[in-house]
């Protein structure tokens, strides 16, 4: 009776032990599909961030180029009078 009582114990250990593995193994796998959304996300962003830098760039270069069109006609006008 003894042993089959020590049996039943380590059985249960053993079932407790499982238990904690697979609740880690799922907490882990959770945890990997919320870090690669977030990965996902930054990468998404850093995209979005890059597109409006690039588009900041050109909307300066589009205005100075106006802004030196319009000295440019300016100083053409004042030698044409």
């Amino acid at each position: 009776m003894r042993l089959l009582n020590k049996l039943s114990h380590i059985q249960l250990l053993y079932v407790s032990l499982l238990i904690i593995i697979l609740v880690s193994i799922a907490f882990l796998i959770d945890n990997h599909r919320k870090t690669v959304a977030l990965e996902k996300e930054i990468i998404r962003i850093d995209r979005k961030i890059h597109l409006n830098e690039v588009t900041l760039h050109k909307r300066q270069k589009r205005n100075l180029d106006m802004e030196n069109k319009k000295q440019t006609d300016s100083l053409i006008n004042k030698f044409r009078k």
